[in-house]
């Protein structure tokens, strides 16, 4: 999970860490369309999907991540 969230970033891992200590704006728009894409490549319509379904996936994402180590911007 995690390698797909950096590939989603468009980074590598040594990128993301980086940008955390230097540029955590870019980081930051960086992660929105990260997960705009993982929900895309998890089937949902970002256009019809309810905010309840976007955070359903949300979660489920980065609660994946997270068993992997992961830490997400806020």
């Amino acid at each position: 999970m995690e390698d797909a969230y950096h590939r989603a970033l468009d980074i590598t891992a040594a990128q993301f860490h980086r940008m955390k200590r230097d540029d955590y704006g870019a980081l930051q728009e960086k992660h929105a369309d990260a997960i705009h894409r993982m929900y895309e490549a998890g089937g949902m319509n970002l256009k019809t999907a309810t905010e309840g379904e976007k955070a359903s996936l949300r979660m489920r994402l980065m609660d994946e991540a997270r068993k992997g180590g992961m830490r997400f911007p806020a």
